[in-house]
Formats: C-alpha cells, structure tokens, sequence
C-alpha cells in the first residue's frame, strides 16, 4: 500500500537531485568528446556564406536556422544514425539555448530526473514487481548522474588564465584541432587574438618553421600555443631559444596543451 508521504518525499527527493545535477552540469569544463559535439553545434557561418551573419529580418532568421542546420549535418555525417539524431535534436536545442556548459548537459539533467520519477514511482508501487523493475531507472539516472559527476581539467580556467596574460599585439604561433575542448574555450575566452600563425593544418619542414620564426624578429613577446604536437613544438621552442635576444618568461601546460611566452 502507498504511504501517504510518498508523493511529497518523492518530489522532494527530486528537488534535491535536480540541484545537485544542475551542479554538477555547471561546475565542469567540457571533456573532448563534448567538445566535439559542440564544434558539430556551433555555427561558424564563414563556412557557408563566407561572412559573419547578421540577422535584420525574419527571412535573415530563417536562413541562419537553415545554413545552422545545414552545417550540423554535414558536421555529425562521421557519427552513428542514433548519436547523429540526437546530435541533430540537441542542435535544435542549442539554437535556442546556445552551447555553454550547462546548455549542453541541461538535457541529461532532465532526462535524469524523468527517470527518476520514474523509479521512485515504481518503488511506492503496491507490486513488488513493480519495485523491482523501478531500479532499472533509477540506475540510468544515478548513471547520468555520475557521468555529469565525473572531474574533468579545469579547460576554462587554463584558456582564461592564458587569455589574461596575452596581449592583441603580442605574435602568437598557434595549433589545435577546431573540434578540441581548447578550440572551444577559445571561441569564448579568445587567446587566438591579434597576430597569429596557424602551424597545425599542415606539416611544415624544419626550413620553413626557421622562417616563420624569422619573421617574428621585430615583435617583443612571441607565444606558442599549441595542442598536442610535441615534436612541433620542440622544433619552435628550439628556434626561439637560439635567439639569445629572447628570455622564456612564461610556461603553463594542461594536458597535451603548452603555452610559452618569449620577451625581447
């Protein structure tokens, strides 16, 4: 038989676990593979149109929905038919909400607490079958939940803490995939400023990267920053350190990301 505190403890219950999941959902940067659905989500129209939009009509807006669309599609063409329905749902949702944190994971949350509901309904059942079939979705809430749990590097931290430091007028020798959780942080805390040289779209030979170190001659600070290319980044921090006009004034790293400041 049902205790007539079932309804208000459940209800409470689920209170408390929407905050601690909405928490949760907050407080982590994003991991690499949420980033890569973001990169799939966010609409970079120069892609497309080759300019920035800018919407002054209801025909603007539509065409802006279409091309976001369009360019989700082709984005998530690698991924498998349910992640890309999903992806596709979840773009429609960034549309509106946009793609922070908390935007992206706010689905999980509720999905988390429907199940919830779920299973504390089932466990107040008069049936023990009932109960028993209750814990299948309690576990793929406390499922979610742990995953929304799990620590992840403090990637906003890093990017803002690097983006403080960096002048627009300082030169920059960049390289990070656009799908990488530091191409994320950068579309929102930009570290990618002022005069910066890609060196990651293509191998470059030992020659070419001396020249490309050469042209920075006439610049006081030179950063590198670069994802996960070691060799490259050893090459470049050789060809700055042999300039004996440059001191090595700043190094942080986070994962296979290294930030190095070079001043004249």
């Amino acid at each position: 038989m049902r205790r007539p505190d079932a309804p208000r403890w459940g209800l409470a219950a689920l209170i408390v676990l929407g905050a601690l999941l909405l928490s949760s959902a907050r407080v982590h940067s994003l991991r690499p593979d949420e980033a890569w659905l973001a990169w799939a989500l966010h609409y970079d129209p120069t892609e497309i149109t080759g300019q920035r939009w800018q919407i002054d009509t209801v025909g603007d807006a539509l065409r802006f929905a279409r091309d976001d669309v369009a360019q989700a599609w082709v984005r998530l063409s690698t991924a498998p038919p349910p992640a890309r329905a999903s992806g596709m749902l979840l773009n429609g949702w960034a549309l509106l909400a946009g793609d922070s944190e908390a935007a992206l994971r706010l689905p999980l949350v509720w999905a988390a607490l429907v199940l919830s509901a779920l299973g504390l309904r089932g466990l107040w059942a008069a049936r023990w079958t009932r109960r028993l079939m209750a814990l299948v979705p309690l576990a793929l809430a406390g499922g979610i939940g742990l995953w929304l749990a799990q620590p992840a590097p403090d990637w906003r931290g890093f990017i803002a803490a690097v983006a403080a430091q960096r002048a627009a007028d300082q030169a920059a020798f960049i390289a990070w995939e656009p799908h990488s959780v530091i191409a994320y942080y950068d579309r929102r805390t930009p570290i990618r400023v002022g005069v910066s040289v890609d060196v990651g779209w293509r191998d470059f030979s030992p020659d070419e990267l001396a020249d490309l170190v050469a042209r920075f001659d006439d610049y006081e600070t030179i950063w590198l920053l670069i994802d996960g290319r070691a060799e490259l980044t050893q090459a470049l921090f050789e060809g700055l350190d042999a300039d004996r006009s440059l001191l090595w004034t700043y190094r942080e790293q986070l994962a296979g990301f290294v930030a190095y400041r070079f001043q004249r």
